[in-house]
């Protein structure tokens, strides 16, 4: 049992954090030099400025996996390899919680060979299928790990059984793939992974340079409202007042 993470990388024109264009991607999957601007380089003075499409293909992204957005978020700077906190993503405030995906498995039924003749082409008709739930916890918005100021949406599952592996990849890869994503990248973790990474664990600080995000529910709205068959947005009951 362990968790499936997916890192998505969102299709922004530009950066997370500046105005430079995305740099483009070989047939290896590595991204080719491309422009750095102050802010790419770190220097003093230069303010990251956050992307509001990456921002708005996150959202598309939580709610067509049934999550709730963050309405308030926060990012973090988050303690590299190098030792600097360098890497921008979010971990007290991520942009989406409590998503889920449902898969359907046709269920084993044993009968004799005359009754298996007559339900083998009936079983979607009597129901023989189960639906299982898988939760998705969290969505975070952040800086691609390989390629700084890329623009990933990392979704991250609850423990999954091993077997089920496969049907949930497939699940989330339907729905990416609907809403217009190309690239992601697929990360199975098990329990022993787990446990290294729970004695190592990251560190984290506020970024004092990125403000807090406020995610109206007007916005969430329009969002979906692209995806009409993806996302579905409940309307509030409204009471009819007695006269």
């Amino acid at each position: 049992m362990g968790k499936v993470v997916f890192h998505v990388v969102l299709p922004t024109e530009t950066k997370m954090f500046c105005g430079c264009p995305v740099p483009a991607m070989d047939e290896e999957g590595y991204y080719q030099p491309g422009m750095d601007c102050p802010v790419c380089c770190g220097e003093k003075g230069a303010y990251p400025i956050l992307n509001k499409t990456a921002v708005e293909e996150a959202i598309a992204v939580v709610l067509a996996l049934n999550g709730k957005v963050t309405q308030y978020t926060l990012f973090d700077r988050v303690k590299s390899e190098t030792g600097l906190y360098d890497m921008i993503s979010q971990y007290s405030y991520p942009i989406g919680k409590e998503g889920y995906v449902e898969y359907a498995l046709l269920k084993e039924v044993f009968l004799d060979s005359d009754e298996a003749a007559k339900e083998d082409e009936t079983d979607l008709e009597i129901g023989n299928h189960s639906i299982h739930h898988l939760d998705i916890p969290v969505m975070r918005l952040k800086e691609s790990e390989e390629e700084k100021g890329i623009p990933v949406l990392e979704i991250v599952s609850d423990p999954i059984e091993e077997e089920q592996n496969p049907y949930y990849i497939e699940a989330i890869e339907t729905i990416l793939t609907a809403l217009g994503m190309e690239a992601w990248e697929i990360i199975e973790t098990d329990d022993l992974i787990e446990t290294m990474e729970s004695q190592k664990p990251l560190s984290y600080l506020p970024d004092p340079d990125i403000p807090p995000v406020i995610i109206s529910q007007w916005w969430i709205d329009q969002i979906a409202a692209k995806y009409p068959e993806l996302i579905h947005i409940e309307e509030p009951e409204v009471e009819e007042d007695d006269f």
